[in-house]
């Protein structure tokens, strides 16, 4: 403990060179007066008594210490003895409040304080549940009740929701008659579906009577390609003459068959379309009911017939460049003689009336396609 040791002095230099000095001094008088004290004369009896004198010095510095030993003992034994009491205060009035404690927690009595208390915590423990349970139901009750005000807004009064639940139920046998119109027409457009396919099934053989004509005209094409490279090792004119009345013929033939399958073509459009008018207004005057068949944009393309007429006009330039250019050749080899140039001449007349009689018919028949490419759109 801090209590025994010794208590540190903290001194100046000055004091400390003071000190020096005066123990200097202090010694130099000792030293002089044992040489003025011990001259006895007998050096033996002088060294012992400066003996003695020395350890009687020494004892008396030893008892100075002890001494100062003994005062600071002392006092730290006053020390000890006021911390001594202030323990015992404490320890006291610790002694009286413990005191207090032990009669206070006798008079409470802590088992049976435990026992009301965990009795207590199962109560809260319940009535907090049955709080919980209460809150749940009214919040299920106020939801309700908002419900049934938004419900009382729309229905207010028992005449409102009769009324109400009279326009339902005409309403339900308004879609029930309307289910039931859907389905009749749903059966007419399957009769007109099938009807319209029957019809497209003869489409179907024009289409392939269409197909046999054109592989036709390519082998008339090819058979023309022959002729015309034997015309020019031909010399004979009537030969060539009889070929090309064989061709105009054959012309001529495919040309009124071409005009019957599109006479046909029509007629068959027309009444198709003429059906079908007549079945949408049956719908509309019997059920009231407008119907819109909306048709996408179509890009202008032609079909088989206009396709075939484009060769056709096609071959007929190739024909009248070939007739040109063995005229030609014919005409310079038999220029000389002039006999059937006049023939040439008539027959090349009559070519072209029939050129302009065809073209007349294209232009027609052109003139047609675009009123029927008119009407549809109008539909």
């Amino acid at each position: 403990m801090g209590l025994f040791k010794k208590k540190k002095v903290s001194l100046t230099p000055e004091e400390i060179a003071q000190k020096m000095a005066d123990e200097k001094s202090a010694k130099d008088d000792d030293a002089d007066k044992q040489k003025s004290e011990f001259d006895t004369g007998n050096a033996k009896v002088d060294m012992w008594l400066t003996r003695f004198k020395a350890q009687l010095d020494g004892l008396n510095e030893n008892r100075k210490i002890v001494s100062d030993r003994f005062t600071r003992i002392g006092e730290q034994m006053g020390e000890v003895r006021s911390m001594v009491m202030e323990t015992n205060k404490t320890i006291s009035t610790i002694e009286v409040s413990s005191t207090k404690a032990v009669d206070l927690v006798e008079s409470v009595q802590p088992e049976k304080l435990m026992i009301e208390v965990r009795k207590m915590d199962g109560k809260i423990e319940g009535l907090r549940a049955n709080i919980e349970a209460n809150e749940s139901l009214m919040k299920d009750l106020m939801g309700e009740m908002k419900k049934m005000r938004g419900q009382m807004n729309f229905y207010k009064g028992v005449e409102q929701t009769i009324k109400i639940n009279e326009e339902i139920k005409k309403e339900v046998a308004e879609s029930k008659k309307i289910e039931a119109l859907i389905e009749r027409h749903s059966d007419k457009v399957e009769t007109i579906f099938l009807e319209i396919s029957k019809k497209f099934t003869e489409f179907d053989k024009y289409s392939d009577v269409a197909k046999s004509l054109d592989s036709s005209f390519k082998q008339m094409q090819e058979d023309l390609d022959k002729i015309k490279i034997q015309l020019d090792l031909k010399e004979s004119k009537k030969e060539f003459a009889n070929i090309v009345a064989k061709f105009n013929d054959f012309e001529k033939h495919t040309g009124n068959i071409i005009k019957l399958l599109d006479d046909k073509t029509r007629s068959h459009k027309k009444e198709l379309d003429d059906q079908f008018k007549k079945m949408v207004d049956q719908i509309e005057n019997k059920d009231k009911i407008k119907i819109d068949f909306a048709e996408k944009p179509k890009e202008k393309k032609g079909g088989l017939f206009s396709q075939l007429k484009k060769k056709k006009k096609d071959d007929k330039k190739e024909g009248e460049e070939g007739k040109d250019s063995a005229d030609k050749n014919i005409i310079d080899k038999k220029g000389a003689g002039g006999e059937e140039a006049p023939a040439e001449e008539k027959k090349e007349e009559g070519g072209d009336e029939e050129k302009k009689e065809d073209a007349e018919k294209d232009k027609k028949d052109d003139k047609e396609d675009k009123k029927e490419e008119k009407d549809k759109k109008k539909k």
